[in-house]
């Protein structure tokens, strides 16, 4: 039979181990991995102010719907009102790598226009879309007017070259379950409701999708997710993932 000191001095060891695992994850940054794509001006949508207020048009367009093409010239720059936007690409065997996911009053496709360069990834709904599409000519002249947008744009690009650089170098060298788990972590934020950010998220994507976007193949990734729901993390329903724990998210990266 174990003593009563015994016993107080493991649950004490046990409590100092799971506290220094969680100090240990807390070094996990998904700043790191995931960037803020909403780029405002005097605190309002780039289409309510001046410079595009008159001068843009709003799309709409259903799930699994390409805006543009890897290799097309760019005509124009996309604000997202509604839904999300993948960018990927594909490899020579067709396998797809999406690359990131956009959300609602984020700006994406205007860094191929900047540079005049082919647009080097497809961008496809992943949901009904609602979009604003900015044409190049009005986006490039607002850029010489307002010093603002010049100073916004820049410091966008330079948090995107970095967040770039982290995925490449450090999730490149995780095994399955660890990019899957960041992927996850990345997700998270992605796909809280705005002014409901305190609800658990719930992330609507495809096996296909979720797999593509975490590096690895369905079966690899059902089996991960699989412990992940046994451990009550995450709760699964159909394509619908729910994230119920992501500070055990954040362990696990740690570990």
């Amino acid at each position: 039979m174990i003593g009563p000191n015994i016993e107080l001095r493991k649950n004490i060891f046990a409590k100092k181990l799971n506290d220094f695992v969680r100090f240990v994850a807390m070094s996990f940054d998904i700043k790191k991995f995931s960037f803020q794509a909403a780029i405002k001006l005097g605190g309002v949508s780039l289409t309510e102010t001046p410079l595009f207020k008159h001068h843009y048009s709003l799309r709409e367009l259903e799930s699994d719907k390409v805006i543009y093409r890897e290799g097309q010239i760019p005509a124009g720059v996309y604000l997202l009102k509604k839904g999300k936007v993948k960018i990927s690409q594909f490899s020579n065997n067709g396998k797809e790598q999406i690359a990131y996911i956009y959300r609602r009053d984020e700006l994406f496709g205007y860094r191929p226009l900047l540079c005049d360069q082919p647009h080097p990834v497809t961008a496809t709904t992943l949901e009904d879309c609602t979009y604003a599409f900015i044409p190049k000519d009005i986006f490039l002249s607002a850029l010489d007017q307002s010093p603002e947008l010049s100073r916004t744009l820049l410091t966008q690009l330079s948090n995107e070259f970095m967040v770039w650089l982290n995925k490449i170098n450090v999730l490149g060298q995780l095994a399955v379950k660890e990019r899957t788990v960041v992927a996850l972590l990345i997700l998270n934020e992605k796909y809280k409701k705005i002014g409901k950010e305190h609800l658990p998220s719930v992330i609507n994507l495809s096996r296909e999708n979720l797999a593509s976007f975490c590096g690895t193949t369905v079966e690899s990734l059902v089996r991960v997710l699989r412990v992940l729901k046994d451990a009550e993390i995450i709760s699964a329903k159909g394509r619908k993932i729910t994230i119920l724990d992501p500070d055990a998210l954040e362990v696990m990266v740690g570990e």
